[in-house]
């Protein structure tokens, strides 16, 4: 559990002390042990320790065969051969330590960890929790048949867990990658918890099968994130989690409710082509989750909202479909030029691309109210009937020009609806001046632009699909 931070400008999993028998202080206040002086490290590494970012492959195959053998203690051959094909590994990978493997297996904890440590029971949880890895961990095609616990780890190197298998909770809650995170065709056959975890370098669970619950909540995601043809059986939470570099989910399959509820996405727009989205998906729409677009990243943009746009539309949710609309349509006023930039700005500004009510409706009532004003002064300094000789009835009142006014502006606004002819006559038209002849022109021009807009921004604001 994360406490409070010593330094506010650095993430909870930043080291801030590093002391000489190798355990270490997170900004959280976590307490560290050092990795070599974790059993199951120790188990992880029998025949030695990865010293560079480049696997040694034949170090690697020694040290698994320990782990995987120990792993598997207790299990069927039917069930060793089960996972020996799931992992594409040979059937004596998996099969019980040798007494040569047994000794090696005892001398490295008595040279490491001391006489009175035992080798942990396979049965046991597996607990990586609150350890500090400052050299590369390689668990590639490793088998953990239990309860595995990396808690509030730091990996200060690579992690590789490529195609290793959890069949039981898989706990990495607020753990550090700080290089890169490598889970590609991993399988979590149970929760797989990685909620208030920081990938600081790269994250790959391309290919990764999630069975059960997967829980990257409040997660933050520095650099490339990469789900591609990942599968999640269970529900998917990526609730508050932050991506601020590229996000790819395309291909593979979501089968189960998937929340992205209040995940920021901070520079790209999450990719999600080819995959299909589970109908109870949620997203917020709101411009703060997602980047700011700019030319740099408006095209690419484009395409990713347009997707979006279409998965929303697919599940029938049609105010999130919309929201993806007017990303879609912010990236066009980016990348177009000239007159066709100016048609989409000012399609936004004017009824924020389709959505907007409040904007054509102050639209319609400002060219509705300073006409107005203008015919109201007309009227009350120039009768027009002072002008075909009926001076008797000539409207001087300032309250009954007032009244002329608006109404021959409102009938004006909305001219296309026979207003006008039908409430002013043809003595009335004959005295206008030239110039209140094309305001009113205008006005009924505008008008039915504006009133469209705002059509269209309540039908897409309550219409059902």
């Amino acid at each position: 559990m994360s406490g409070e931070l010593r330094d506010r400008s650095k993430p909870a999993g930043f080291i801030v002390e590093v002391r000489e028998d190798g355990t270490a202080l997170r900004n959280d206040g976590v307490e560290l042990r050092s990795a070599a002086k974790n059993p199951w490290y120790v188990l992880a590494t029998v025949y030695g320790e990865q010293v560079s970012t480049s696997i040694d492959r034949e170090l690697h195959a020694r040290n698994r065969r320990i782990w995987n053998g120990w792993a598997c203690s207790g299990l069927s051959n039917d069930e060793r051969a089960k996972l020996a094909e799931q992992i594409c590994l040979p059937l004596t990978v998996l099969s019980p330590l040798s007494g040569e493997e047994r000794r090696d297996l005892q001398v490295a904890f008595r040279e490491r960890l001391g006489a009175d440590v035992d080798v942990p029971d396979y049965r046991d949880r597996v607990d990586f929790s609150e350890t500090l890895f400052s050299s590369p961990i390689v668990l590639e095609k490793c088998i953990f048949n239990r309860y595995s616990f990396f808690q509030s780890s730091t990996f200060a190197g690579p992690a590789f867990f490529q195609s290793a298998i959890f069949t039981g909770f898989a706990d990495f809650r607020f753990a550090t990658f700080t290089g890169p995170a490598v889970f590609p065709s991993a399988d979590f056959s149970g929760h797989a918890v990685f909620d208030s975890a920081t990938f600081a370098g790269y994250s790959s669970f391309h290919s990764t099968t999630f069975s059960a619950y997967a829980d990257f909540a409040s997660a933050n995601f520095s650099k490339s994130a990469v789900f591609r043809s990942a599968t999640f059986t269970g529900r998917a939470v990526f609730r508050s989690a932050t991506f601020t570099g590229p996000a790819d989910f395309s291909d593979g399959e979501f089968r189960e409710r998937t929340i992205f509820e209040k995940a920021r996405f901070e520079t790209q727009v999450p990719m999600f082509y080819q995959r299909d989205l589970h109908q109870n998906t949620a997203f917020t729409t709101e411009d703060d989750h997602w980047p700011e677009i700019t030319k740099e990243n408006a095209a690419d943009g484009k395409r990713a909202y347009t997707r979006l746009r279409q998965l929303m539309n697919a599940l029938h949710k049609p105010d999130d479909e919309h929201f993806f609309f007017r990303q879609e349509m912010k990236c066009d006023a980016v990348l177009k030029t000239g007159w066709d930039r100016f048609i989409v700005q000012s399609f936004g500004r004017i009824s924020d691309y389709g959505y907007g009510v409040t904007r054509p409706a102050a639209c319609l009532t400002i060219l509705w109210s300073v006409p107005a004003a203008i015919y109201t002064g007309w009227l009350g300094g120039a009768c027009w009937l002072a002008r075909t000789g009926q001076t008797e009835a000539c409207f001087v009142a300032r309250g009954e020009a007032f009244v002329q006014g608006m109404g021959f502006s409102f009938s004006s606004l909305f001219g296309f609806f026979g207003l006008q002819r039908l409430h002013f006559d043809r003595a009335f038209w004959d005295s206008l001046p030239t110039a209140l002849h094309a305001l009113s022109g205008a006005q009924t021009v505008l008008g039915f632009v504006f009133l469209f807009f705002l059509g269209l921004g309540l039908r897409n604001r309550f219409r059902l699909k």
